[in-house]
């Protein structure tokens, strides 16, 4: 049974948050996780805090965030918090938000201190170079050299021979590789996205060919799945189901081999082959990597729903739901959905609900909000419909906030 002080604290969390103190209801969930880290009014407490992120996130209050992670930290172990807070990053870095990108890796870095990702140091060394802060990429670039993997060590080699090649050719002579100027396969397979981002996609898979084509059992995984991706990019599917499979055969216990599993499943579920995309996901559930044991669960779930056999999809979307994982309320999401379409509306409105109590995402609470309003609706429970069809207009999202508006109309009239 929870501790009197860990129920008070989570009341006290509640209350700040009603009160829109973001801060200090994270404080007071922090602390009720801390005190009742064993039972469910932890678990809650963690939860809690995970839809703060969320809504900071969506509100664009990334150094809120950024402060709640910090928080989390201390009841959860760091390098999960960090490793979150540099997946964040990546997503905002492919949206070209750097400022926002910028915010969560420096939490990421200060998190895993005093060793922190190699992979989030580096991104945050390209982060400070696109907003032309050269010494803060330096300085990144050479604290990977001394401190990282052999993998990444060469990775920040080549960066910091691009960041000083104008300004100190003296000093990027020195990180050559060799006399001549040959770079290693890591090297070139670097070369790839930055041949990718100039737009020069042949160069690209020039450069991700030569590395993959080496020698180096360390660096052809990495520059084969990217030029697998690449060709795939430039619609030539054929070689690139080619590449992934290579990769799969020649390195199957690499980390890049899991992913061109999932790879393979996303192309045969876009070419409309649920069979074999179930193949592929199968294998990829089968990883001992959780993440991408993760993600092939919600390949399983999304190729049943398609479907609509609900007692295929049922289990792997509620495995999600289960272990808490980020994406668990879009699992419950689409579980609702399909026992909505079955008209089994108890069930619907208890995984929807698990969906509004556990995102912010103006999408996913848009369509929860307003079937879960409607639902209560046909019930006649007039003021709970308005409720949750008012919270789905608000998010103001084309597939569902109209629809909420229409029957608001109806209940006003």
């Amino acid at each position: 049974m929870p501790s009197i002080a860990a129920r008070g604290e989570f009341g006290l969390g509640l209350i700040r948050y009603e009160e829109d103190d973001l801060a200090g209801a994270v404080a007071a969930f922090v602390k009720t996780a801390s005190y009742a880290s064993d039972d469910d009014l932890g678990e809650d407490a963690l939860n809690n805090v995970r839809v703060v992120l969320d809504g900071q996130r969506a509100a664009g209050d990334h150094l809120g965030a950024a402060t709640t992670l910090r928080r989390l930290a201390e009841v959860v172990p760091e390098a999960h918090v960090a490793e979150w807070a540099y997946e964040t990053a990546t997503e905002f870095i492919e949206a070209e938000d750097n400022d926002a990108a910028l915010i969560y890796l420096r939490c990421a870095v200060e998190i895993g201190a005093p060793e922190p990702a190699p992979e989030a140091v580096l991104a945050l060394g390209e982060v400070l170079h696109k907003r032309g802060e050269p010494a803060g990429a330096r300085q990144a670039y050479e604290r990977v050299l001394a401190t990282g993997d052999e993998y990444s060590a060469e990775v920040a080699k080549y960066r910091l021979v691009e960041l000083m090649k104008d300004d100190d050719p003296a000093a990027a002579e020195e990180l050559m590789p060799a006399p001549d100027g040959v770079l290693t396969p890591a090297m070139k397979a670097m070369l790839g996205p930055k041949r990718r981002d100039e737009g020069d996609t042949a160069g690209a898979i020039k450069a991700f060919r030569e590395a993959a084509g080496s020698d180096d059992d360390r660096f052809s995984p990495m520059a084969t799945y990217p030029l697998a991706q690449s060709l795939r990019q430039d619609g030539d599917l054929d070689q690139a189901r080619q590449t992934y499979l290579r990769l799969i055969e020649s390195a199957p216990e690499d980390r890049y081999a899991g992913e061109a599993l999932l790879e393979l499943a996303s192309m045969a579920y876009h070419a409309g082959n649920d069979s074999e995309a179930r193949e592929w996901s199968l294998r990829a559930w089968d990883s001992d990597d959780p993440e991408l044991s993760a993600k092939a669960a919600m390949n399983l779930g999304v190729i049943a729903k398609r479907r609509r056999n609900l007692d295929d999809a049922k289990p792997w979307f509620l495995a999600l739901i289960d272990l808490g994982h980020p994406k668990a309320a879009l699992a419950a999401a689409h579980l609702a959905e399909m026992h909505y379409w079955c008209e089994e509306y108890a069930e619907a409105i208890q995984h929807y609900e698990y969906t509004l109590s556990n995102t912010e995402d103006a999408e996913l609470v848009a369509e929860a909000a307003f079937r879960v309003g409607e639902i209560r609706y046909r019930r006649g429970e007039v003021q709970q419909a308005r409720e949750l069809l008012d919270r789905a207009a608000r998010t103001e999202e084309p597939s569902f906030a109209h629809q909420a508006t229409q029957l608001l109309a109806k209940l006003s009239g």
